[in-house]
C-alpha cells in the first residue's frame, strides 16, 4: 500500500508540475492515479475487514443485551458475507468481459488488470466475514465480544 500511495502521490505532483510550469502532462497519469486509487481503497477495505474494524453504525447493538447483541452482529456478519460473496461473483464476470475486449486503462496495461481487484478484494472480505460469523470474538466492537 505504500508503494501505491507515494507513486500516486508522485505521479500526481508530477502531472501539476508538467501542467502548471511546460503546459503539457503525461497522457497516462490521470488514468494512472484513478487506477491507484481504486487499488488503494480495495486493498484498505481489505485491510480494514481483518477483524471487523471498519467504519460502522452501530447505534442500536450498545442497547442491546450481551448475549442478544453477539447474535446481531453474527446475523450482520453473515449478512455481509453473502453480499460480498454476490459482488465478488457480478465483479468477477464484469472482469471476465473486460477481458474479452483487450482494452488498456493506461500505457500498456489493460483494464481488467487494474479491475481485478475489485473481485478479488469482495472474495477475500466475504471470507473473513464468513469467518467472523462463527468466531466474533476476533472482532472489534467496544468490548461486545462472544
Amino acid at each position: 500500500m505504500t508503494l501505491l500511495f507515494f507513486s500516486l502521490l508522485f505521479i500526481a505532483a508530477l502531472q501539476i508540475v508538467l501542467r502548471n510550469i511546460f503546459d503539457s502532462g503525461l497522457l497516462w497519469g490521470d488514468d494512472f492515479i484513478q487506477s491507484v486509487v481504486l487499488w488503494i481503497g480495495f486493498v484498505g477495505a481489505m485491510y480494514a475487514s481483518r477483524n471487523a474494524s471498519h467504519i460502522n453504525i452501530d447505534v442500536i447493538s450498545r442497547f442491546l443485551p450481551a448475549a442478544f447483541s453477539a447474535f446481531v452482529y453474527r446475523a450482520v456478519y453473515g449478512l455481509t458475507s453473502i453480499i460480498c460473496a454476490a459482488a465478488a461473483f457480478f465483479s468477477g464476470q464484469f472482469v471476465q468481459l473486460e477481458m474479452e475486449d483487450s482494452v488498456n486503462a493506461f500505457l500498456n496495461v489493460p483494464i481488467w488488470v487494474v479491475e481485478i481487484i475489485i473481485p478479488i478484494s469482495f472474495a477475500v472480505i466475504g471470507v473473513r466475514y464468513l469467518l467472523l460469523m462463527f468466531n466474533p470474538a476476533n472482532a472489534h466492537h467496544d468490548g461486545v465480544n462472544s
